[in-house]
């Protein structure tokens, strides 16, 4: 309901406006010597004239107040009130309270989401001491060397998962530091077989790489950071005595191309294999698959404008090639 005082000034106010135009007139016309008559006469006129336009535009204000009384408690769901004079005012105003208030729920959201990350991000370096502890008493045991083996392998997984959950969280979070310069590929493939030689030893994996030269722009971390994912993927998926190749071709597009002779991929699965979390057929085989992996690896190489490749037959293994993106 519109407060009656506010009526009577929407009143009061046009009825003073144009009683201010009648005195003028009256002036204008007794200034030329226009007869008492005649003044009286006009001055009842332009009255007359003005009640009736005054009519009209007090029912339109008052008309207009209840429209935007009604706005003013309209949500995104209720009816948005109709008429030529406020149909934008009326979106105008629902649109900017929608907006206020969603961005209001986005910033509540965005807040306990960094809080959540950055709370696991803790909790995730703090296992990292325990590990690197315990992995050192593994080593200094006098335990069988069976018994060592596999305490390290477990380690090693723990790890993996570690630094696995550490990257998603650096590439969904937007904090990926990236940092282009000359890389060299040989180099970050050799830091990656050395980091996780002991997967191979474990399971008398056989490496085919050739020492090349090749220098590229990138960012070593990222581009190190793709090959693992790639590399440990393939020792997943690669059983026992089986043989993983690593080429660096010399031409301009190609960065790396990885073969593996593991159980390869589903053809139904080829398009998926990038989705966060998906596993497919050969994953839900394999207990240690998370379905983090290739998906990490081709979030990382969006952010160096490279793309993946990938070609496989089941039973026979897959190739993972690491292009650049076309021009």
């Amino acid at each position: 309901m519109i407060k009656i005082k506010r009526i009577y000034f929407i009143m009061l106010k046009y009825i003073a406006s144009k009683f201010s135009i009648i005195l003028l007139c009256d002036m204008v016309l007794f200034l030329y010597g226009m007869s008492g008559a005649i003044i009286l006469d006009v001055s009842i006129l332009l009255m007359g004239v003005f009640l009736l336009v005054g009519c009209f535009t007090v029912s339109r204000n008052i008309r207009d107040e209840l429209t935007l009384a009604k706005i003013k408690f309209a949500t995104i769901d209720t009816h948005i009130p109709s008429g030529n004079t406020l149909k934008k005012y009326a979106l105008y105003a629902l649109l900017v309270r929608t907006v206020k208030h969603d961005a209001s729920v986005i910033s509540k959201a965005n807040s306990k989401s960094q809080f959540i990350q950055d709370r696991f991000v803790l909790w995730t370096h703090n296992i990292k001491t325990p590990l690197t502890a315990l992995s050192l008493m593994v080593d200094s045991s006098q335990d069988s060397l069976e018994f060592r083996c596999e305490s390290r392998k477990q380690i090693r997984t723990i790890k993996q998962n570690l630094d696995a959950m550490l990257e998603f969280i650096s590439l969904t979070g937007g904090n990926n530091d990236i940092q282009f310069s000359e890389v060299d590929v040989n180099e970050c493939v050799r830091a990656v077989l050395r980091n996780n030689s002991f997967l191979f030893l474990n399971k008398k994996q056989h490496i085919k790489f050739k020492k090349q030269t090749k220098v590229v722009i990138s960012d070593k971390k990222w581009l190190t950071v793709i090959i693992e994912q790639i590399l440990i993927n393939a020792n997943k998926y690669t059983p026992q005595g089986g043989n993983i190749t690593v080429q660096i071709p010399m031409d301009s597009d190609t960065i790396i191309a990885i073969s593996d002779t593991g159980i390869g991929i589903n053809k139904e699965d080829i398009n998926r294999i990038y989705e966060n979390g998906f596993t497919g057929l050969t994953g839900r085989e394999n207990t240690n698959a998370s379905g983090l992996g290739l998906y990490i690896a081709h979030e990382a190489v969006k952010l160096l404008s490279l793309q993946i490749l990938v070609h496989s037959t089941v039973g026979k293994g897959s190739t993972f090639i690491i292009k650049r993106l076309p021009h």
